[in-house]
């Protein structure tokens, strides 16, 4: 899931729903990796506490901020980038979905990295 700022909210959802499932003894979700980015710590950090929180019970299994306004501009394509061989593994042989949700200009930088990825 890649979903910088309010991006973020509709994965909220489902990021709830695996955890509501798992009081439930019912696993349908896999393992979720979460990319979120926004300015900085003390700006726009929306749901701060709960993605510590999902992060912590395992609810979302790999968390990845991106702060575009602290130190290095560093966007959530960069942190895929950074990532590329998991996220080469998650999504070509373990046939995993990514779920984007945000500015079109981000899409389109996402899906320049995926090409990236997809080709090296």
């Amino acid at each position: 899931m890649v979903g910088p700022g309010a991006g973020v909210a509709p994965f909220r959802g489902m990021i709830q729903d695996k955890e509501f499932l798992g009081t439930k003894d019912k696993q349908i979700y896999g393992p979720i990796s979460l990319y979120f980015g926004c300015r900085g710590l003390n700006w726009d950090y929306l749901y701060k506490d709960e993605a510590v929180e999902y992060e912590k019970g395992k609810i979302v299994n790999d968390y990845n901020l991106a702060l575009s306004r602290e130190g290095d501009k560093v966007y959530v394509q960069h942190l895929v980038k950074k990532n590329a061989e998991k996220v080469a593994q998650i999504l070509f042989k373990e046939q995993g979905i990514m779920y984007i949700c945000g500015s079109l200009r981000m899409g389109k930088d996402l899906i320049s990295a995926l090409i990236e990825i997809a080709t090296s």
